[in-house]
């Protein structure tokens, strides 16, 4: 607010200033004794800029703003201070070149606004260059140009403005150039782009690391493991039994069978009844018995059931059970790992310039 304030008031006195003016050379008084503001540029402390080009020394300032403005008087020493003495030209406009200069040789200019009435203001900052030998072949067409020249705080002097010749524009915003390579498939095309201030890590990219888990143990807590109800059913089948023919026997040892003869029936000890009527009494028998044997033929049979049938069921029921306890350990060891996942600065160490690529 108090610098709108200080212009509004500026302009108030301009306007004051030059209706004064007018109203007094009108009346034929000519007493306007007002001088104008000394004249200031767009260097440091409003010094104006002085630049060496081809063959000369180009000043440019700002426009002063009084309304009886006549023109500007440029002042030139070959060393500090200027004085009044080195009127070198007078301008109408806020830029003049300085052709009658030499090489190698330190300039010093200061510059003064004159008023309709002839009043002078007082010297502007005082500014140096030195004349520029260069030539519009210093800077071919495709030239890059790099310069820290501001007329203010991120405001560039275009080189036509510095260098006094050519067609320029803005080249590589933000960008570090890099020289060319052939075959190279990132460096191998002119005004070829790439890279990224900030990158996020991918899985392939990390260096080769463990992971170590500490000593833990796993517990189990208690448990029962419970089967459901189910039947074990056996597929129709047969078994088929075939046995061979079996021979046995041998001579019998000397031997007697006693028959009891009776008239007697039932009586005891008595295998047969007389019927002749003989004398009762034991009969004996006995001797030797040829060698004989017993040829036993056992026929082929089927055993077991032919259709299914299932072999037992159970009931639900528990299979066992468990009480808590520890099911392993580890030795210790890293089971995670960290970090935000954020991109990194992939940002070399810089400065930063103006660059500008020639173009006419």
């Amino acid at each position: 607010m108090a610098q709108g304030l200080q212009r509004e008031m500026k302009r108030t006195k301009q306007v004051a200033d030059m209706a004064l003016h007018r109203g007094l050379m009108s009346a034929g008084l000519g007493i306007d004794k007002i001088p104008p503001e000394a004249p200031t540029g767009a260097g440091a402390f409003g010094v104006m800029l002085a630049v060496g080009v081809f063959k000369g020394i180009k000043l440019t300032w700002f426009n002063n703003t009084e309304l009886d403005l006549s023109h500007y008087n440029i002042y030139r020493n070959t060393a500090s201070p200027v004085t009044n003495a080195h009127l070198i030209a007078k301008a109408h406009a806020t830029v003049f070149v300085d052709a009658g200069v030499l090489d190698t040789t330190d300039y010093f200019y200061n510059i003064k606004a004159v008023d309709l009435a002839g009043n002078v203001s007082e010297f502007s900052v005082e500014t140096a260059a030195v004349r520029s030998s260069l030539d519009n072949g210093a800077y071919p067409v495709g030239s890059i140009y790099i310069s820290v020249a501001e007329s203010a705080p991120g405001v560039a002097i275009p080189p036509a403005t510095l260098l006094g010749f050519g067609t320029w524009s803005a080249f590589g915003s933000g960008r570090v150039p890099v020289g060319y390579a052939a075959g190279d498939p990132d460096f191998g095309a002119i005004e070829g782009t790439g890279g990224e201030k900030t990158h996020v890590l991918g899985a392939s990219e990390l260096p080769a690391h463990v992971h170590t888990s500490a000593a833990h143990t796993h517990t189990s807590a208690a448990h029962v493991h419970t089967s459901a109800a189910h039947t074990h059913t056996s597929a129709a089948h047969t078994h088929q039994v075939d046995p061979p023919n079996t021979t046995s026997g041998t001579e019998s040892a000397d031997h007697s069978h006693a028959v009891g003869l009776s008239d007697t029936p039932a009586a005891a000890n008595v295998s047969a009844v007389r019927t002749d009527q003989a004398a009762v009494g034991t009969v004996a028998t006995g001797g030797v018995s040829a060698t004989h044997t017993h040829d036993v033929d056992i026929g082929e049979f089927t055993s077991g059931s032919t259709t299914p049938a299932p072999t037992g069921s159970t009931t639900p029921g528990d299979v066992g059970s468990t009480t808590p306890g520890d099911t392993g350990s580890t030795t210790p060891g890293d089971t995670g790992s960290v970090g935000g996942g954020l991109a990194h600065n992939n940002l070399q160490p810089f400065i930063t310039v103006y660059m500008w690529k020639r173009t006419g």
